[in-house]
């Protein structure tokens, strides 16, 4: 009897040893394909099975993956070391590629690129209409960049963050930056309100404003970007690349109460402007300052009428039968409020 059980106990280790080992061989795959998580060629064990390559049509939910993966809906529900394909990709850790409409990864270590793109610790690259991140090393490059920490780049119309002494866009909310509102004039009567925000140094620009010198009533609207060069408490020397676009306002008013018309046929008189300003700054107050200087300008426009816009001053102009083009010498004054 005694030796019956011992022989009995034996088989039930060798039993318990090779299904162990069976699972470890199931919890391995090199290729999954299937339509919708479970039905798939992993079944039961997909979300506990790690896959060099797995193919669903619908959805995919995956322990591991080492290589690709492809999916609408394609969940790693742990690390992911290679490509990640989907309407919506979602890992622990990412060490490769996600490319999809929305991209979420809790540690990224490679590149995301889709619509949107969230992780709470990323190194490398985001690119996408929004980029998110709790603290990034590297580059975000979006319509609207956002990262708590970033060591690195944002490239975007509108840029947030607690610090980047360099965010490049139009619109930087940056929380130990600045940010300020000012009005500006030049020496082609254009009046603008501005808006200023940036790091230390970077900075960018938006503004509207209008020429009153114009016979078209043109409205401007500029875009660009500013380098601060500090030199002591209250003075410092801005250097700004700018770009306007001036343009008529198709605005019809009926006093008689009638109906506004849309004129399909409307000629906007577009005239464009880019120039470099060098403007040395001085602060007269803790909020309020100063700032003037010399600029050079490239002005062009098809509309051959918007001739009186062209300053006489002149280094260089090409006029012709389609386009006027001229290179000139202007000034650009303004006082901001620090925000």
């Amino acid at each position: 009897m005694k030796k019956f059980c011992f022989i009995f106990g034996l088989l039930v280790l060798a039993v318990i040893k090779l299904s162990a080992q069976d699972n470890d061989l199931t919890s391995q795959s090199f290729f999954n394909v299937g339509l919708w998580y479970r039905l798939s060629t992993n079944g039961e064990l997909t979300d506990s099975t790690t896959n060099n390559v797995s193919l669903a049509l619908v959805s995919s939910i995956n322990k591991n993956t080492n290589g690709f993966s492809f999916s609408l809906f394609n969940i790693v529900r742990s690390s992911m070391k290679g490509v990640q394909v989907g309407l919506y990709n979602e890992t622990q850790a990412l060490s490769g590629l996600q490319l999809g409409g929305f991209n979420k990864a809790k540690v990224m270590r490679g590149m995301q690129i889709g619509v949107g793109n969230g992780t709470m610790s990323g190194n490398g690259v985001q690119i996408g209409f929004f980029n998110g991140a709790e603290a990034m090393s590297g580059v975000q490059v979006g319509f609207i960049n956002e990262s708590k920490k970033i060591s690195g780049v944002q490239i975007g119309i509108a840029n947030s963050a607690e610090h980047n002494d360099f965010p490049i866009g139009l619109v930087n909310i940056i929380k130990d930056g600045e940010m300020a509102v000012g009005l500006t004039a030049d020496d082609m009567a254009v009046t603008l309100a501005s808006f200023r925000s940036g790091g230390k140094y970077l900075y960018g620009i938006v503004g509207l404003g209008y020429n009153f010198d114009s016979p078209h009533h043109h409205m401007v609207l500029e875009g660009g970007l500013g380098l601060h060069i500090p030199f002591s408490g209250k003075f410092r020397f801005n250097t700004e690349l700018i770009a306007d676009v001036m343009s008529k306002t198709n605005i019809k008013v009926n006093w008689g109460g009638e109906k506004d018309e849309k004129d399909d046929d409307y000629d906007y008189k577009e005239a464009y402007r880019y120039a470099i300003r060098f403007m040395p700054s001085y602060k007269i107050s803790r909020k309020i300052e100063v700032f003037g200087g010399p600029s050079i300008n490239y002005l062009t426009t098809r509309s051959l009428d918007n001739e009186a816009l062209f300053p006489t001053h002149r280094i260089w102009k090409k006029f012709d039968s389609s386009s006027l083009k001229q290179i000139y010498w202007g000034w650009t004054f303004g006082l901001q409020y620090k925000l």
